[in-house]
Parts: C-alpha cells; structure tokens; sequence
C-alpha cells in the first residue's frame, strides 16, 4: 500500500516567467520506491503565483505567473506530499551549454542542456525554454519539440554550432 509521496525538488525557486518540473515519488509498505509524476493530482496553493499541469506529458510541470510562494502538493487517493515553490524576480544573465563541444558519429544523436544563470547568482535548467538552434543544419539538427528540446541528431560530417537562446 503507498503511505507517502515525496515531490522534488524540495523547495526550489524558479525565476518569474520561467517554469519547473516536479516529480511525485511513491513510497509502499514494502519498502519500494515507484515514480507516480504521472499518476497523481497535482495542485498548486497559489495559482496567481504558479500554475502546474496534469496534462498528459506534462504532469508536474509549474508555469509561474507572480512573485511569491506557493505549495505544490501531489495526491493520490488519500496520501499527499509537497513542497513549496518560491518565484523570484532575478533577472537572466547568461545561459551555459553541456556539453562543450562533443564528437559524435555521424547518425547518432546527443542531448545539450541549457542552464540559465541569473542575477541573484541562482541557476536554473532552462533546457525545455530556450530556443536551440544549429548553425548548419546539412551537419546536425536540433529539437525544439516537447520531450526532446535540445537533443541534436547528427545528419552528416562536420562541424556545427549548437546554441541556445531565451528572451532574447
């Protein structure tokens, strides 16, 4: 039987316009573990300050909306967990791409990561926000596309650049 559901990250704060991804973790009389992100109900306390989705394939993803706090809380049946949601009014500095120039075989892909630092010196994966884009697209593609941003697949030999862009 499930007795708790833990939802991570544990307090994060995420930066106003900007959105986070939860995970609900289910944890059985047995001792087991199980990922229940899909399964549960998710809520938010404050909606003006973020919204969080139980749209199928993005359970758990906060949009928010204003500065504050707010509790998201994961629930199934009678058993819930949560945590609080802090968004702050930072303002975007930099973004870093990982990894820094790989080498991959021509027809097999590689996943980049965008990782946004801003100017209260928090940083935040903005991987699913940015915009990617290859600089030749005959060497490697790029995706933009709900559940695969910035996975690149390589279509020829060469070099590319690979870059990331989010409000400009």
């Amino acid at each position: 039987a499930l007795v708790s559901i833990e939802v991570t990250p544990t307090n994060p704060q995420v930066v106003l316009g900007t959105s986070g991804q939860f995970a609900a973790t289910g944890v059985f009389t047995d001792g087991t573990n199980q990922d229940l992100t899909a399964q549960v109900l998710w809520e938010s306390s404050a909606t003006g300050t973020s919204t969080i989705s139980n749209d199928a394939g993005s359970q758990g993803l906060a949009l928010s909306l204003g500065l504050g706090d707010t509790t998201i809380t994961a629930s199934l049946a009678s058993v819930s967990g949560s945590t609080q949601l802090t968004v702050t009014s930072a303002v975007l500095v930099s973004l870093e791409v990982t990894p820094t120039n790989p080498s991959i075989a021509s027809g097999t892909s590689q996943q980049f990561a965008a990782t946004g630092t801003f100017t209260d010196g928090t940083t935040q994966d903005l991987t699913a926000q940015v915009i990617w884009e290859s600089s030749a697209t005959g060497t490697s593609t790029i995706s933009n596309d709900a559940g695969s941003h910035g996975l690149a697949h390589s279509v020829g030999l060469g070099d590319t650049a690979i870059s990331a862009t989010h409000s400009g």
